[in-house]
């Protein structure tokens, strides 16, 4: 079985992850060895003028190597029974299709894909009525945390063009 999960997040919000071919996932044992860094915080930050400059597989590349093992520490730390280790199967628990949906692929992995969609304007509300803990999560780190990666500013009210809910999920 294909290994399935080593892009994000969360899923986060990659909008222009679309680009000519997708990759060919290896095998967890060959990917868990190539992609980690020393450390998530020895990996570089992006900047938004990079990211938007780089190709397919300069993504591909960062987001193995940068933002998938700094998410999947997050989000294993956060729920270790749903997202940390390995299902029975021997897949990781945290998977690139977390963020990117079962359809990543046919999608070129582009961003908003499957995740739960929000209301509009504000999402917030009706996120912390469905999953508060979850909300929180990612409102407190992993927004600002892929904000960081991808060189952008996290949105606010005084920047509402920054990184956000809708990064990663679709309006309703």
């Amino acid at each position: 079985m294909l290994v399935r999960g080593w892009y994000l997040t969360l899923a986060l919000g990659l909008p222009a992850c679309g680009g000519a071919q997708p990759p060919a996932v290896e095998p967890a044992s060959v990917r868990t060895a190539a992609v980690a860094p020393a450390s998530a915080d020895e990996a570089p930050e992006a900047t938004s003028s990079a990211w938007q400059k780089m190709g397919f597989d300069e993504r591909r590349k960062f987001m193995a190597t940068v933002v998938y093992p700094q998410m999947a520490q997050l989000f294993a730390d956060f729920a270790p029974a749903e997202y940390a280790g390995e299902n029975e199967d021997g897949e990781p628990k945290f998977q690139c299709e977390t963020c990117h949906g079962e359809n990543m692929k046919a999608v070129k992995f582009k961003m908003p894909n499957t995740l739960r969609p929000l209301s509009t304007p504000n999402p917030i509300p009706g996120a912390m009525e469905y999953d508060a803990h979850m909300t929180e999560f990612m409102l407190k780190t992993v927004t600002p945390k892929m904000a960081g990666l991808l060189g952008r500013p996290a949105a606010s009210a005084e920047r509402p063009d920054g990184f956000g809910c809708f990064g990663c999920h679709q309006k309703e």
